[in-house]
């Protein structure tokens, strides 16, 4: 069983990671309209349809943003953005913002424990894998077992490998 404090700091990454995927949200609107309109339920079948066959040969990576900051991934109904300059990287399937994969949230994850170290949240999550290498798989088998207690204590719900945040 994990404790209650570790429970708190992956809760609080989670919710953080979450309100993150918001920049893809902004990301795919501009990249990909046609796909976040029909989610939106704005503009009709017919403009969705014009939509889509206007950007059906626009790249699927590249960049965006203001300055070209983020390199960009279109991937099916998601993206995967990672920043030039940060690294910081952050994905996401179209659909609710309250939604999240958790392999992707474990990839912020791993970026916020090498670039960090204010952040009390990150500060207890390195303190509980001290004696453990921070990699991808290190992280998977960490943060799993706590994702199942966050799911018994009602805060988040599986669905298959992705979870809504309550």
């Amino acid at each position: 069983m994990v404790d209650d404090h570790l429970q708190t700091a992956v809760h609080n990454l989670i919710k953080r990671f979450v309100e993150r995927q918001s920049v893809v949200l902004e990301a795919m609107r501009d990249l990909r309209p046609d796909t976040i309109m029909r989610l939106e339920r704005r503009g009709s079948p017919k403009v969705w349809a014009e939509l889509r066959r206007a950007y059906a040969r626009e790249p699927n990576i590249g960049y965006w943003g203001e300055n070209n900051e983020w390199k960009y991934r279109i991937h099916g109904l998601g993206c995967h953005l990672t920043h030039t300059i940060t690294g910081e990287v952050i994905g996401w399937d179209v659909g609710s913002l309250k939604r999240f994969d958790w392999h992707w949230f474990v990839d912020y994850l791993e970026w916020l424990l090498k670039t960090d170290d204010e952040d009390n949240n990150v500060k207890t999550i390195k303190s509980a894998l001290q004696s453990h290498d921070i990699n991808r798989d290190s992280l998977r088998a960490f943060i799993l077992p706590v994702l199942e207690q966050l799911e018994e204590a009602g805060v988040i719900r599986a669905r298959g490998h992705r979870y809504i945040l309550l």
